[in-house]
């Protein structure tokens, strides 16, 4: 499954991403892909092995979360790149 996480700051890294899901006790993901967004708010797409359930768990971590200044917008899908 992939979190799709919008309203980054605009200079978090995937590293950074990490760092947070870390702290957050998230799993560590498979992959991250980092995209510019809307006007300087990039999205992340990050691909899990996780079932929905966990997912859900995690979107509920993250979505509203203020991070570095940014309101963090998180959902799930099905979908795969």
């Amino acid at each position: 499954m992939q979190l799709m996480i919008d309203n980054l700051p605009p200079d978090a890294t995937a590293d950074d991403l990490r760092a947070l899901f870390t702290e957050l006790g998230i799993p560590v993901p498979q992959e991250i892909t980092i995209a510019p967004g809307l006007r300087e708010r990039p999205s992340a797409a990050i691909a899990f092995h996780l079932d929905h359930a966990q997912m859900e768990a995690i979107v509920g971590l993250l979505d509203g979360r203020l991070w570095r200044g940014h309101q963090l917008h998180a959902r799930h899908t099905a979908l795969f790149r």
